[in-house]
């Protein structure tokens, strides 16, 4: 590779003559150096709009749920509770449940009896794990 040449631009050592072909040819530097840094730059917009466009084409609401589905209640004894509260990727407060018979999971409907009295429960003991138990405790009816 020549010493004087760059991966955009390529410049050559000999002497400017008045002929036309070296006119032109000069002119094509002139544009280039002053249009590539522009044509650059509209370049990353267009690639970053098309970025944005893609990510928030895959925001559907509720999709990344962690319940697709949800229940009423439920008469089976309850292990342990988890509250998520609305983020960004799940627009529903949710409820889980694990039943203490066999650790299974199962999603409470957010307007449910049951699920408004962990939610209460949950907001007053300040949202504490520690003291889970005493809403457990609690019959909820």
């Amino acid at each position: 590779m020549d010493p004087t040449s760059s991966s955009l631009f390529t410049f050559t050592s000999r002497p400017l003559d008045s002929s036309p072909s070296a006119s032109s040819h000069l002119s094509l530097i002139t544009f280039t150096m002053a249009f590539a840094p522009k044509a650059c730059s509209l370049f990353l917009v267009v690639v970053l709009g098309v970025c944005i466009q893609l990510n928030g084409a895959q925001h559907v609401p509720g999709a990344r749920c962690k319940c697709p589905g949800t229940i009423m209640h439920t008469q089976e004894i309850i292990g342990d509770f988890e509250i998520i509260e609305k983020t960004h990727y799940c627009d529903t407060t949710e409820i889980i449940i694990t039943l203490a018979e066999d650790g299974a999971r199962r999603c409470l409907n957010p307007v449910g009896r049951k699920a408004m009295f962990f939610v209460n429960c949950w907001n007053r003991i300040n949202k504490d794990n520690t003291q889970k138990k005493r809403c457990l405790k609690r019959k909820a009816e």
